[in-house]
This record gives C-alpha cells, sequence and structure tokens, in this order.
C-alpha cells in the first residue's frame, strides 16, 4: 500500500501534502489490510465466478465428446484373449528340427501344460571380420553370463524345450554358449527368425529408407514366426510350465514384445534392447500374457554393457 502511495503524483499544497501523510501513517496502522482487501476481493470475486463459469461451460460443452472419445480409445486398446487365433496361411511349413512349424496346439506332450514361457535374448557383441560376423571376446562373456543368469532364472520344475536362434553367426554363436549352462537341451537353427524393418516406427527414423513392399514382407515373415513361437499352452494347470529360449534381433524381439501384448506395432523403436538382454513372456491357456521381465541386463557389469 506504501509502495503504490509513493508511486503517485505528490499533492501540492499544505493541506494535501496533511491528507497524504495522514493517508500512509493509516495504512501503516492498519498494516495496509483494509485497503489491499478492499482492492483485492472484488478482483478475487470476478476471476473466480468467470473461471467457474468458463469451467463449466466447457465441461458442459465438452463432457459428451470426451465421453466418445474415451470410449472409442478404450475400445481399439480393450484386450483380445483371441489373439492367436490365425489364419491358415499364416502358418509357416516344416517340422520342429528344422524350427519351422508343426502346430503346436497339437502336440500331445504339450496338452497338459498351463503355462508357458518365453525367454527372449539379443544376440551378444560382435564385429565383422574377414567378411563373416563373429562374437567379440566381450560378446562371448555376455553370453555365457547370460547362459548363466537363464539357468538362475527358470524354475527347476519347467520343462526347458529348446534353445531357438536364427541363422546368423552371432546368434548362433550365442545360443551354442548359452546351451553350456543346460543339460540335453537341443540348440536349434530357425530361418523364421530374422531381423528386419515390419513397419514404419513412430515416429519415424531418418535413417530408415524402405519401401511399403520391403515392410510388407519383412512383416509377413515377423507375423508367421510370432505364431510359431507365441502360441498359449493348452493345459489348464498352471503347475506344469514349459519354455524356450529364443535367441534373436533387436528389431525382431522388440515387433514381438509389441504384438504379444497388444501395443501398437509402430512403438517398436521407442525402446532400446542391450546386447545379450533378457525378456520374459509368460502365456497362459486362456491367452493371458505377461510381460515379467524386459531388456534384463542386470547379470552384466556395466563396462559390459553394449548395444
Amino acid at each position: 500500500m506504501r509502495a503504490w502511495l509513493r508511486r503517485l503524483p505528490t499533492p501540492r499544497g499544505p493541506m494535501l501534502q496533511q491528507v497524504r501523510r495522514k493517508t500512509e501513517q493509516t495504512a501503516a496502522e492498519e498494516g495496509g489490510s483494509f485497503f489491499q482487501n478492499f482492492r483485492v476481493i472484488p478482483t478475487l470475486i470476478s476471476g473466480l465466478v468467470a473461471g467457474g463459469a468458463a469451467i463449466f461451460g466447457v465441461d458442459y460443452l465438452s463432457r459428451r465428446t470426451y465421453d466418445q472419445l474415451y470410449e472409442a480409445v478404450h475400445k481399439d486398446f480393450q484386450w483380445d484373449p483371441s489373439w492367436y487365433a490365425v489364419e491358415p496361411e499364416m502358418r509357416l511349413v516344416g517340422g520342429p528340427e528344422d524350427g519351422w512349424c508343426v502346430d503346436r496346439r497339437q502336440d500331445q506332450e504339450r496338452t497338459e501344460i498351463g503355462l508357458r514361457t518365453v525367454y527372449f535374448v539379443r544376440h551378444a557383441q560382435y564385429v565383422k571380420a574377414d567378411g563373416k560376423l563373429t562374437l567379440t571376446e566381450l560378446g562371448k562373456q555376455q553370453a555365457e553370463a547370460t547362459g548363466k543368469r537363464l539357468r538362475e532364472l527358470i524354475p527347476k520344475e519347467c520343462l526347458v524345450r529348446s534353445i531357438y536362434h536364427s541363422q546368423t553367426g552371432p546368434a548362433g554363436e550365442t545360443a551354442i554358449l548359452m546351451s553350456k549352462s543346460f543339460t540335453r537341451v537341443p540348440v536349434r537353427e530357425s530361418p523364421a527368425l530374422r531381423e528386419g524393418i515390419p513397419v514404419m516406427p513412430d515416429p519415424p527414423h531418418p535413417n530408415l529408407q524402405l519401401s511399403e513392399e520391403e515392410m510388407a514382407a519383412d512383416r509377413e515373415m515377423l507375423d508367421k514366426a510370432f505364431h510359431r513361437f507365441m502360441d498359449p499352452p493348452q493345459g489348464s494347470d498352471i503347475r506344469n510350465i514349459d519354455a524356450d529360449i529364443i535367441v534373436a534381433h533387436g528389431n525382431m524381439l522388440r515387433y514381438f514384445i509389441c504384438k504379444v501384448a497388444q501395443l501398437d506395432p509402430a512403438a517398436w523403436l521407442r525402446f532400446r534392447l542391450l546386447h545379450a538382454s533378457v525378456t520374459v513372456v509368460q502365456i497362459d491357456a486362456r491367452g493371458g500374457v505377461l510381460v515379467k521381465q524386459m531388456g534384463d541386463v542386470g547379470h552384466l557389469p556395466a563396462a559390459a554393457l553394449t548395444n
């Protein structure tokens, strides 16, 4: 209040100066509260009334639109328990020995399995030498450490069916080194597990320049591989557990995770999987899915983390 008074033009004449001093004295004695409240209260009331009217008006006008929008979005992202139902042309042709496909829902050995776990591993660090892709020394250490980590993670009562890997050298080497931590678990190469760009990521990456035809071909192959390896079990007893270990590539694994979690597949480039990282997906007979771990590298020291 006092500062406000000082900004006023200086009164002229003894009488006006006396009035000004008296006003300053009154403001000082009352702490300025009377004058400040007198000035603030009307403004506050006006603001509250105007703000309340605006909020009420916006809410009144937009509530129906918001409800419709929420319903539409929620409907699009509702969980689909029949996510595994696919057309016959999505079935890969071949046998289990080459990692392609028999319809595992007809596999009699699996009819009592009530819970299935897939352990995804991105291949370890590699280098290109003499025209070939091979693991570095650090990559070999990563692979061995990951095998030990999986042996600790997988329950003893869980039957590990196979360790699958893609046809590339780094994935194959990683799988073989990991298999040293397991007893009588076959290592199988699968041509279905190949790297690709299934869909243009959102937001787009400036270095990805692929045609729609190229992405469609990659997507078709990866979708077939997805339905080959991500099938739900057929039993009802969740105490009967089996597992597969899949050693593959970063793009493919991220695309699989988006699909099995029923997320937008274009989001696959929004997260990163480091070399020899572990992602664990659990699937029950009702089609329920749980991503238990994602990109776990806790078994590797900080100096061994590579991308």
